[in-house]
């Protein structure tokens, strides 16, 4: 991207800014929805009770100590405790673009790819949450980019990191990768088996190397995070009745065919939303029309992670229940519908491709913006309402986004000042699995303790 004429470069330039401004407008005022106060009551906790292998944890280990980390930083506790997964999102939208031209993508395709990862519902509203799940979709993204530099097989050709530091740089990766991420798992274990089926064979010595250093540390780091804390949150009794209506572990030739629906009908619909009618069949069309060297790689990162991800629900360790838990499927799925665009409008107009297709992409994001946008400044306006009516007096409710209030706590401590961040749902654009979340009261800015009890024996994870 960065060797694009002047004009595309500009082009490249706002769609960043794009997403800069829709990931962090507002983002102090964000509510700590009460899957997020599960994780920032972990944060605040003791690192011992993290990795407790007999309690289930919302998300992995490492995430934890990340966000400990960021914790520390001088900055309201709605953007300290959620920089990870902001800047894990901001960093996903050029790498998408990158890995669709180092698989070989023709212009004006990784322009295209980066506009829609800029506005794309599920990726602002991820990067924004106190959850793992931008983190899926990072290391899906950027673990393949990293093995088609090791192996030489990037179209980019030999710009970019070497075999060397490609190499030394997917080995730290894959062994921070099960800490930090669950979903990711499926995705990168997809992208091993491509890179020993496929391309050790006819590789150099020295990436055969790297490729074994690779694997070798993502299954010992992998095994290591499951006996620390996965393998015992899996078999969760509790857990496990929290999400029966969702098990698909009775052996059943029935249940093969559901998970294969779902996770279809799941990656399709969450990534693309109401456009999806229209989106799947350009994600076909573009897969068809990839250029043919690395057409099977980008069918194989769908195909194979979703294979992984539906034996592994058949026996019982994973859910196949919402598209948050499969973001690390995005990849292929965006760059396929982009290509699709893309080669659509070269057909249309050979001269003019790259206009015509933002014509339609352009709209597309700015429609996902500007919902994105109201949503939070009205829900700050309605949180400020309430808290003037006094609904927010007893500091110590779990609020609904659409208005109403329950008591699900004792009183939070009172505090001289306090700043409601709870409101009103997030919109469609920014998912409407929220809608259905309560929000937290919390106290005064500068109050790093979430201010109230909260009874976690109540809240099923997600």
């Amino acid at each position: 991207m960065n060797t694009a004429p002047r004009s595309t470069r500009w082009w490249y330039a706002a769609a960043l800014l794009l997403a800069l401004v829709l990931r962090v407008a507002w983002l102090d005022d964000k509510p700590f929805w009460r899957d997020e106060v599960w994780v920032a009551l972990l944060v605040e906790a003791p690192f011992g009770r993290a990795i407790d292998p007999q309690a289930p944890r919302p998300v992995p280990v490492g995430f934890v100590a990340l966000a400990k980390t960021t914790a520390l930083l001088p900055l309201p506790p709605e953007v300290a405790y959620r920089l990870v997964p902001l800047l894990a999102g901001l960093a996903l939208v050029p790498l998408l673009g990158r890995l669709a031209a180092a698989l070989g993508a023709a212009p004006p395709v990784p322009l295209l790819v980066v506009w829609l990862a800029a506005a794309l519902p599920a990726l602002v509203y991820y990067s924004r949450e106190l959850k793992s799940y931008d983190l899926d979709a990072l290391l899906a993204t950027l673990a393949p980019l990293l093995a088609l530099r090791l192996f030489g097989r990037a179209a980019t050709g030999r710009r970019g990191l070497t075999p060397t530091a490609a190499g030394v740089t997917l080995v730290v990766l894959l062994a921070l990768a099960p800490w930090v991420s669950f979903g990711s798992a499926f995705a990168v274990t997809a992208l091993l088996l491509w890179g020993w089926v496929v391309w050790v064979a006819a590789a150099a010595a020295r990436a055969r190397v790297w490729w074994t250093a690779a694997s070798v540390a993502y299954a010992v780091s992998f095994l290591t995070a499951l006996q620390v804390g996965l393998a015992r949150q899996a078999a969760s009794p509790g857990l496990q009745q929290v999400w029966t209506d969702w098990h698909l572990d009775d052996g059943s030739v029935g249940s093969v065919a559901v998970a294969v629906t779902r996770f279809m009908t799941l990656t399709n619909g969450y990534v693309f939303l109401d456009v999806w009618p229209l989106a799947v069949p350009l994600a076909l069309f573009g897969a068809w029309r990839w250029a043919r060297p690395q057409r099977s790689m980008l069918l194989w990162l769908y195909v194979g992670t979703g294979a992984l991800t539906v034996a592994t629900t058949l026996s019982g360790r994973y859910l196949l229940a919402d598209g948050r838990l499969l973001l690390a499927a995005l990849p292929p799925l965006l760059l396929a519908a982009a290509n699709g665009l893309g080669v659509a409008a070269t057909w249309a107009a050979p001269r003019h491709a790259r206009a015509v297709a933002l014509a339609i992409a352009l709209p597309l994001a700015g429609w996902w913006s500007a919902q994105a946008l109201l949503a939070r400044r009205l829900a700050g306006d309605a949180a400020r309402a309430r808290l003037d009516a006094g609904d927010h007096r007893s500091g110590g409710r779990l609020h609904d986004v659409a208005g109403g209030a329950r008591a699900h706590t004792a009183a939070a401590r009172q505090r001289p000042r306090r700043r409601a961040v709870g409101g009103a749902a997030a919109s469609t654009s920014e998912q409407r699995g929220a809608a259905r979340c309560p929000t937290v009261t919390r106290a005064g800015r500068t109050d790093r303790a979430l201010g109230m009890p909260l009874d976690l024996s109540t809240v099923a994870p997600s």
